[in-house]
């Protein structure tokens, strides 16, 4: 079945889908195709500059540079209000954080904040190092990955376990 609005988007963005490969590129598709109808937005988008910051976006997200939280939330944004994805990522310093020191000091921060959660999680309480999880996500802007901030506080919270033996 055709579909010309969604073969122009398609086209828009053919000479970047190498830079993030078809599989990568079908998946965002889908992620946006989903955003838009929970907008009530007209899928798929006709301006050529959605298309390009899109694009970017999903670059940014496979080189590794922002999360996919991040990619998502950005893309949200920008249904509203399209801007320049590189310079909308700089100016509010979005990119992702992967120094392992950055990341245990917000963990650090996080844990000495949440001192009711931190004991329940040592206890064993899976919601709760979840919700720590999601916490040290959230602090960072969304700015850090989920799997690299659980592991993150895991490793902590086995440190702490350690020490009290």
């Amino acid at each position: 079945m055709e579909n010309p609005p969604l073969s122009r988007f398609v086209e828009l963005c053919a000479d970047r889908v190498k830079n993030t490969g078809t599989k990568e590129f079908v998946a965002w598709m889908k992620e946006l195709k989903m955003m838009m109808q929970r907008s009530k937005a007209v899928y798929p988008p006709e301006d050529p500059e959605f298309a390009k910051q899109f694009m970017k976006i999903v670059e940014f997200y496979v080189n590794g540079r922002i999360t996919k939280l991040r990619a998502l939330e950005t893309m949200r944004g920008f249904l509203s209000k399209l801007q320049d994805a590189e310079q909308f990522l700089d100016e509010n310093n979005f990119w992702r954080i992967t120094d392992e020191a950055a990341i245990d000091k917000m963990v650090e921060e996080v844990l000495a904040k949440n001192e009711k959660l931190l004991e329940k999680a040592l206890a064993g309480h899976a919601k709760s190092l979840t919700r720590l999880r999601n916490l040290v996500v959230d602090t960072s802007m969304k700015r850090i990955d989920i799997q690299q901030a659980e592991t993150a506080v895991m490793a902590r919270l086995t440190k702490m376990k350690d020490v009290s033996r």
